[in-house]
């Protein structure tokens, strides 16, 4: 009896928006192929179809939007979220995991990063924006900036997309999310 080899891939969003197209294309693609497909999203699970995980709960993410705007906290709230898709990780056994947008108030990257890292799946990642090297921004060519380069600083893009109301520290921010960087 041949075992199906699975994938999993997380992002914000299934079946909706850019990547969330490209995740149900994948889906599909690697199902064409004899794969197991699976995908954790932050949201709108319920329109997606089988085999779609959605990180709850809820109250959570909006706790946890509300501290990047107040805080410019994003990528690093949703503990208990992201700790239940490890679980969730943990009952699948994918074969490959494969990384998309993981901004979006829907899980914690050290806890996630973390268990990757302690884990023996394979993990790619693709970069859909500039999120997961940057201290703050998406798209840091609007604004020219390349601050990012070396330790971020006071942001150009601090009232776009992520909007932080309150205190930002991009460069607290990049200093994170390199401390949990895939090697």
């Amino acid at each position: 009896m041949t075992v199906m080899p699975s994938l999993l891939q997380i992002n914000s969003t299934v079946g909706f928006g850019s990547t969330g197209k490209i995740v149900q294309d994948l889906q599909s693609h690697t199902r064409a192929h004899g794969w197991k497909s699976y995908a954790a999203c932050g949201w709108n699970a319920n329109q997606c179809g089988k085999d779609i995980y959605e990180l709850k709960p809820k109250w959570e993410k909006f706790l946890h939007g509300a501290s990047t705007r107040l805080f410019d906290n994003h990528g690093f709230g949703s503990p208990i979220a992201t700790k239940r898709l490890i679980h969730f990780i943990r009952g699948i056994e994918p074969n490959v995991i494969h990384l998309h947008n993981l901004h979006g108030y829907y899980l914690n990257l050290e806890v996630l990063l973390t268990f990757l890292h302690s884990s023996s799946i394979p993990t790619i990642m693709t970069l859909h924006d500039c999120w997961p090297f940057t201290g703050h921004c998406c798209h840091f060519e609007s604004s020219g900036c390349n601050r990012w380069t070396d330790t971020c600083g006071l942001c150009p893009e601090k009232l776009n997309i992520l909007r932080v109301f309150g205190l930002i520290d991009p460069a607290r921010i990049l200093l994170r999310k390199r401390n949990y960087s895939v090697n």
